[in-house]
C-alpha cells in the first residue's frame, strides 16, 4: 500500500522474486476495507510507508524507516515457476463483500504475448500507467512494458487523474501507448488544451466501461492512433 512511484513496481519485482504473491491496495480505501482485504487474502506482510492511511495491521513494513546498510545484498536465486502465483486481486463482489482474484504467473504472460500478437505493442517503445493500482489493468499497464523490455511511464497521483497535467506527461515523454476509460478520455477530450496530447500516441486500448460507436467516432478525430475496445473480468487476467 503505497503511492504511485518507483516503489510500487521496485516492490511488485521484490515480492515476485522472494517467490511471493503481492496484492496491491489502493491507499484511499476505507480503512475496513483494506482490513477486510488483509484478512480475507490471508496476507502475512503489509508493505507501506508513514506517507500514506495507517492501517493497524500486525505485520508491517514501513519502507521510509527501513536501515537499507542493515540489509543483505546477496543475490537471491530465483525458484520461481509459471503456475506460481503473480497476484490477487479484489473486484466488487455479488455479494457487497469484494472477492479475491488469484492470478497465475503464465496467465500475465498469456496476456502479454496476447498484447503483442493482436495490439503490436512490440513496435511500441513506452507504455503510459495511470490506472489506479488497485485496478486489474494496471497490472496489464505494468508488465506489458516491463516484459517486453520497454519504457514504463508512470503518472503520479494528479498526473493519474486531472486531465491537465496527464496531457502534459503525454507530451513531455511521447507517449506511444494509453489504457483509459471512456470517461477519463472524454475529459482528455474536453478542450483543445489537453486534446492535442492524443497526435502522440499509436495504439489507445479503451475499457472498464462501455463503448459507445459514436463516442469511438469523437476520439479518432483528435488521434490517428489505433483504438480498441478492451473488457473483461479479473478472472480472465484483466481483459479480453
Amino acid at each position: 500500500m503505497l503511492n504511485r512511484s518507483a516503489n510500487t513496481i521496485i516492490s511488485m519485482l521484490a515480492i515476485l522474486k522472494a517467490n511471493m504473491t503481492y496484492m496491491l491496495i489502493e491507499k484511499d480505501l476505507p480503512s475496513d476495507r483494506i482490513q477486510y482485504m488483509l484478512t480475507n487474502a490471508k496476507s502475512p506482510l503489509l508493505l507501506t510507508s508513514y506517507d500514506v492511511n495507517y492501517i493497524d495491521f500486525a505485520n508491517t513494513v514501513y519502507l521510509d524507516t527501513l536501515n537499507w546498510e542493515e540489509l543483505s545484498s546477496q543475490e537471491i536465486p530465483i525458484q520461481d515457476k509459471p503456475t506460481d502465483s503473480l497476484s490477487v486481486v479484489y473486484t466488487s463482489g455479488s455479494t457487497g463483500l469484494p472477492k479475491g482474484v488469484l492470478i497465475k504467473r503464465f496467465s500475465m504472460i498469456n496476456l502479454v504475448n496476447g498484447y503483442k500478437y493482436s495490439m503490436h505493442t512490440d513496435a511500441l517503445s513506452n507504455f503510459l500507467s495511470i490506472c489506479s493500482v488497485a485496478f486489474d489493468m494496471f497490472a496489464a499497464e505494468v508488465w506489458i512494458a516491463l516484459l517486453s523490455g520497454k519504457k514504463l511511464i508512470l503518472a503520479n497521483e494528479e498526473q493519474s487523474k486531472n486531465p491537465i497535467p496527464m496531457s502534459k506527461l503525454i507530451n513531455k515523454e511521447n507517449c506511444e501507448f494509453m489504457l483509459i476509460t471512456s470517461s477519463k478520455m472524454d475529459l482528455l477530450l474536453a478542450n483543445n488544451t489537453t486534446s492535442g496530447c492524443l497526435k502522440h500516441l499509436k495504439a489507445i486500448q479503451l475499457g472498464g466501461e462501455v463503448l459507445d460507436p459514436k463516442f469511438f467516432d469523437k476520439v479518432s478525430q483528435f488521434t490517428k492512433a489505433k483504438i480498441y475496445n478492451g473488457y473483461g473480468p479479473s478472472e480472465t487476467t484483466s481483459c479480453c
